[in-house]
């Protein structure tokens, strides 16, 4: 006999979850193990004493030699640590700021996210992925329109403004401009699983 479709759906949904939870576990022990590891422990080391060196001088004007250091040290931990999860914020004070860093930056809610902020990500990256829903809301700003409009005339960029606005445009829509200026569709999710089945079919 067949098996009513709201139990498959509530098996599938605990084999699901059991199987995030295996993943979990495998990453934990895995990785304990890695970073245990004594040269991966030097790296680590290296690189925290490069991002202290880094704030010490505040971030700014960074002499080059450090700057390549800190890259290098950085891409060595790459074989051990892939992964590097920042807000766009908080990026500059953990990853120097070094052309080409990261084979992929993957921006999250970029529907979220102004351009400004996101464009020192993107200098780090080769190739980026965009992910966001152009119906969320955009994030907050409190620079007035006509400043905005006003900065952009004295710098020359009056015609651009539209297109990069900082209170108008999210990364999500300038991401979507330039797709469809290279014929490139967006993507759409073919799963949700975010929801009850009910709220996603309405």
């Amino acid at each position: 006999a067949q098996k009513p479709a709201k139990q498959l759906v509530s098996k599938l949904d605990e084999l699901q979850s059991r199987r995030a939870e295996l993943a979990v576990a495998q990453f934990r022990t895995g990785w304990t193990r890695r970073v245990k590891a004594s040269l991966v422990h030097y790296r680590l080391t290296r690189y925290f004493d490069l991002l202290d060196r880094a704030a010490r001088l505040r971030w700014e004007s960074l002499p080059p030699a450090l700057l390549e250091q800190w890259a290098q040290q950085l891409r060595s931990l790459g074989t051990d640590l892939p992964v590097w999860i920042v807000t766009n914020l908080s990026a500059r004070r953990a990853l120097p700021l070094w052309r080409g860093l990261f084979d992929l930056l993957i921006i999250d809610e970029a529907s979220q996210c102004d351009i400004p902020s996101a464009l020192p990500l993107l200098f780090r990256a080769r190739r980026a992925l965009v992910i966001g829903d152009p119906q969320q809301l955009r994030h907050i700003s409190t620079l007035r329109t006509s400043d905005e409009e006003e900065l952009a005339a004295q710098h020359g960029l009056a015609v651009e403004v539209s297109r990069w606005s900082y209170n108008q445009r999210s990364l999500y829509n300038l991401a979507e401009q330039v797709a469809a200026q290279r014929g490139q569709p967006v993507g759409f999710l073919a799963e949700h699983y975010r929801s009850h089945p009910d709220i996603v079919e309405f």
